[in-house]
């Protein structure tokens, strides 16, 4: 969020929207959540301050479901 943030100052070429979602998905939402409110970069679109929260809770779902049923074992 702090180089997409410095790019956008800078009127650079940006990370892409898909990509920061992407990265979600792949585990990093409570990375981007709060980078997003650190930098306050992306706060004002309703599909990060929503879709951001809404994958975590599906991460955090996701690992819950994968430890209790022994498909990760920690």
């Amino acid at each position: 969020m702090v180089i997409d943030k410095k790019k956008a100052q800078k009127n650079m070429y940006r990370t892409s929207e898909k990509f920061i979602f992407i990265l979600c998905f792949l585990g990093a939402s409570l990375g981007v959540y709060i980078g997003m409110y650190t930098v306050r970069h992306k706060t004002k679109k309703l599909i990060f301050t929503v879709g951001v929260p809404v994958i975590f809770i599906l991460n955090i779902m996701t690992i819950f479901y994968l430890l209790t049923t022994n498909i990760l074992k920690l």
